[in-house]
């Protein structure tokens, strides 16, 4: 009987696969799929590496390239054309009439805007001199000024302004932005009517992205 299982054992020994013994090395090469993207890799071809470049797949978006207003993060740094909040001063140089006499009266008005996508925003905040009886008179203790219109495209910026005093008062006017750079803008306001003049004037710098 143990003569006539020989042959049978032989052969199970024959079949067992190579390797699956545990004392046997396994010599398969398990580094992984060779299609997977490597740090290194650059498949927009602009010479920037996947780990540094901000996108890969844009030849026109990688560290150190010059920013321009195309909707893009062109140098990588996280701001993309002149998007983000600005403040500044905004310097006003106003003539009013006056009980039939000009009175010339000059402010400086802290001003914050914010650009985003296609869109800005903006408030002029003014606070006229309390010991001055004829700019408190005219403009009140405080005027606001902000936007009517504000679509904005590219480095520039036109639109109606709505002044609005507190003294009840309310009218309108043009304004105008122009980004000297992605993070310098220089913004006018101009206003004329029967009793006021008002012609504003200040750069504004980037104070967040």
């Amino acid at each position: 009987m143990l003569r006539s299982l020989a042959p049978l054992l032989v052969a199970l020994c024959a079949c067992r696969p190579a390797g699956s013994d545990t004392g046997v090395e396994d010599t398969d090469d398990d580094t992984g799929d060779d299609s997977e993207e490597s740090p290194q890799d650059d498949r927009d071809q602009d010479g920037a590496s996947a780990e540094e470049d901000c996108d890969d797949l844009d030849p026109r978006s990688y560290p150190g390239n010059q920013e321009t207003w195309d909707g893009r993060d062109n140098d990588c740094d996280g701001v993309i054309d002149g998007r983000g909040g600005f403040e500044g001063g905004h310097v006003v140089e106003a003539v009013a009439v006056v009980e039939g006499e000009e009175v010339h009266m000059s402010l400086t008005c802290p001003i914050t805007l914010e650009r985003l996508a296609g869109t800005l925003s903006f408030e002029v905040r003014c606070t006229p001199d309390a010991d001055d009886a004829d700019a408190q008179a005219l403009l009140g203790a405080e005027v606001v000024v902000v936007p009517l219109d504000n679509a904005v495209v590219a480095e520039s910026w036109q639109g109606d302004v709505e002044w609005t005093s507190s003294n009840g008062w309310t009218t309108t006017g043009i304004g105008y932005a122009t980004w000297n750079d992605m993070d310098e803008v220089w913004f006018t306001t101009g206003l004329q009517t029967v009793s006021l003049e008002w012609s504003g004037t200040g750069s504004l710098t980037r104070t967040e992205r």
